[in-house]
């Protein structure tokens, strides 16, 4: 797989060494072609550590193998077909308020939207995109440690200017910026003259002169990220002294990953992601932290730093990149094997994600809602003759499932052509028949078909719903969405009125209705979804039909 970062930062110069740098490395060390893109470079390529730099008019095209464009600056998801792409990552890394409110704007909703995955670095930010845009696939991808990098950190020489400060030292390093608290640094230097609070980094809000009165606390600057682990190493603890508001706790800091895998205890204001790191301190009141420093320099056990750096290992970044890649090979295989509608993709998607993103609960919230939509007399028909109904496209059978709780002594089938979907479905309702096969091919006849959003991923849903109805005898129901502009990128067909005909063979439309989701509590979607029922002719009468059949 190939990965483009578009041009934002230097690989490595005035700015810190960043996310983008560790991911790529990441992707680079797993085997990956890494292409990091740089405004100002000439032509050519350089190698830092297996990822390759280049100038913007000398970006790899027609390489081997699909093709990611990684996404930062939400503009650049247009680069998508000058440099070929196949597909479009968003990383969504900076919530758009406070400092960074001028991104909430067009750019931002279209390159969400464009994006095939979108990858957020904090909770916070993972429930604001799903909640935002509920049929998008989102993954969940925190800063991480370079563990390797920093592990052995304490045996690295004391750099000459951190020698000279009187220990104890409670260190940070990182960009000093807006998002710094300095007065609870201030007021926490005041508690304890007793130690020494070093900041390292760019100052970037002229913090050294808000905090000229505190004779306990050092700038030491910039440094080059090859020699933060000689500063980490011997800190006594380290700490994050951020200001508590929306975008810090939509913020993953990497220095704290960075300072567990040097096995170094974290003092950390209370936002949210260190709050859920069960390794960092975290409280908002300078009282308390001069508590857990007495605790620290107490002497903590071999054990707790073992137990640091071992949560710092299973979150490194070649862990997050691993999890990341769960999600894009199954995208990528769809490119190479016929799309997002191939055996090959739903193989995968099943096997490796379906259930850890909540598919089999989207599968249970669209039958309840066509459970609630279809009319009483319908279902009343069904289970009083006891019909045998197919689900097709029955994912891992909860619908089915569902299905058969509401109609009582029918008999059900679900078809679905991914194997890992039938198998993992006659697992978990071995009551019920699952069968490996193309809703599209079926040569059985049933009673009863239901298909729900499954037609909306093939690029011409009309040939197969013809199939279908040519393989039922009484009753077609379809689900589907309806008149949809999520940009879900599985999605291939948008449904709308003039998809349902009156009349198709012998079958006629006798109910429609389209639902808004998004006005329904706990929805697992956020546009409207169509029910719709075929019933054969021998079965209606039109006196019973009127425009009310049809709320569209």
């Amino acid at each position: 797989m190939n990965i483009i970062y578009p041009p934002t930062i230097e690989w490595e110069g005035s700015a810190v060494y960043q996310r983008p740098q560790q991911l790529l490395n990441a992707f680079a060390k797993l085997g990956h072609r890494a292409v990091f893109v740089e405004y100002g470079r000439n032509d050519g390529t350089d190698i830092r550590g297996g990822v390759e730099l280049c100038g913007v008019n000398s970006v790899p095209l027609r390489m081997d193998g699909p093709t990611v464009l990684w996404v930062t600056h939400p503009p650049h998801f247009r680069l998508k077909e000058q440099w070929q792409a196949d597909l479009v990552v968003f990383d969504y890394i900076d919530e758009a308020v406070e400092e960074f409110a001028v991104w909430h704007n067009d750019d931002l909703n279209a390159a969400i939207q464009a994006a095939d995955l979108v990858t957020v670095v904090s909770q916070r930010l993972y429930d604001l995109v799903t909640g935002q845009y509920p049929g998008k696939t989102v993954v969940l991808l925190p800063n991480a440690a370079d563990y390797d990098f920093f592990h052995n950190a304490g045996t690295l020489a004391v750099p000459d200017d951190l020698a000279a400060i009187p220990r104890p030292v409670i260190g940070f390093y990182g960009s000093i910026s807006t998002w710094i608290d300095t007065d609870f640094v201030t007021a926490l230097a005041g508690l304890r003259p007793d130690c020494s609070f070093v900041l390292i980094g760019p100052d970037y809000t002229k913090a050294a002169s808000q905090l000229a009165g505190c004779p306990n606390v050092y700038f030491l600057g910039r440094k080059p990220y090859e020699s933060l682990p000689a500063y980490a190493g011997h800190f006594d603890a380290a700490m994050i002294p951020f200001q508590v508001r929306k975008m810090t706790h939509s913020s993953s800091p990497i220095k704290m990953y960075e300072y567990l895998a040097a096995g170094i205890p974290v003092l950390a204001s209370p936002i949210l992601e260190a709050v859920h790191c069960p390794h960092v301190f975290t409280s908002g009141n300078p009282a308390d932290w001069s508590a857990e420093i007495d605790r620290i320099m107490a002497g903590g056990s071999d054990a707790d730093k073992a137990a640091r750096q071992s949560y710092a290992a299973e979150h490194s970044w070649t862990a997050r990149i691993r999890a990341v890649l769960e999600h894009l090979e199954p995208l990528a295989s769809s490119k190479a094997n016929g799309g997002m509608n191939s055996e090959a993709y739903w193989d995968l998607r099943f096997a490796q994600n379906w259930e850890a993103y909540r598919g089999r609960e989207q599968t249970l919230f669209f039958v309840r809602v066509a459970l609630g939509s279809i009319p009483l007399s319908i279902q009343t028909d069904i289970a009083a003759r006891k019909l045998n109904v197919c689900d097709a496209g029955c994912a891992l059978g909860d619908g089915t499932h569902l299905l058969a709780e509401a109609w009582p002594g029918c008999s059900f089938v679900g078809i679905d052509f991914a194997e890992a979907a039938v198998k993992r479905a006659k697992q978990l309702y071995p009551q019920h028949e699952f069968l490996r096969g193309d809703i599209g091919g079926f040569t059985e006849r049933y009673d009863v078909v239901f298909v729900s959003n499954t037609l909306e991923h093939f690029y011409d849903p009309h040939p197969i719903i013809a199939h279908m109805l040519s393989k039922t005898n009484d009753y077609l129901i379809i689900m589907v969405p309806f008149q949809d502009d999520s940009g879900e990128p599985e999605h291939h067909y948008r449904f709308d009125k003039s998809d349902f005909a009156i009349r198709r063979d012998s079958f006629h439309l006798i109910y429609a209705e389209a639902i808004d989701c998004n006005i329904l509590p706990n929805s697992r979607w956020g546009g409207k979804q169509l029910v719709a029922c075929y019933a054969h002719d021998r079965l209606v009468r039109p006196e019973q039909i009127t425009l009310q059949s049809y709320s569209l």
